[in-house]
C-alpha cells in the first residue's frame, strides 16, 4: 500500500506539469463520422459495465466480474484506439509534432512552414 500513496503525488504533479495546446485540426466529414462513432461506442460500452457492476451487486451474481471484464476491456480499446480516431499532437519547443493526420494537410502544413 505504501507504493501506492507514492505514486499519487507524482501523478498529480505530472498532470500539471504538462504542455497543453488548444487547436483545430481539419477532419473530414467521413473521418469526423468514424471518430464520433468511435467515441458513441466506448460511452455505450462503459454504461454496460457500470448497469454490470451494479446488477452483479444487487443480485450477487458474477455479472459484478463481467462488468469489470468489460471495464477493463473498453480502457483498452479507448488507449489503443484513440489516436486511430483523433488527430493526435506532441509539443516539441516551439513546435508541435502532429500525428495521425491526412497526407495532405501534413504536406501543406510542412509546406506552409518551410519544411521545419
Amino acid at each position: 500500500m505504501p507504493q501506492i500513496s507514492m505514486e499519487i503525488p507524482f501523478l498529480i504533479a505530472d498532470y500539471f506539469a504538462k504542455v497543453r495546446l488548444v487547436g483545430y485540426v481539419p477532419m473530414s466529414s467521413e473521418a469526423l463520422r468514424r471518430a464520433r462513432w468511435f467515441r458513441w461506442s466506448y460511452w455505450a460500452a462503459f454504461v454496460v459495465a457500470g448497469l454490470l457492476v451494479v446488477v452483479g451487486l444487487v443480485t450477487e451474481s458474477e455479472a459484478v466480474a463481467l462488468g469489470l471484464g468489460v471495464l477493463l476491456g473498453t480502457l483498452l480499446y479507448v488507449v489503443v484506439g484513440t489516436p486511430f480516431f483523433w488527430p493526435q499532437g506532441r509539443p516539441s519547443g516551439d513546435v508541435v509534432w502532429l500525428s495521425f493526420v491526412h497526407k495532405r494537410f501534413a504536406e501543406e502544413l510542412d509546406r506552409w512552414y518551410g519544411g521545419i
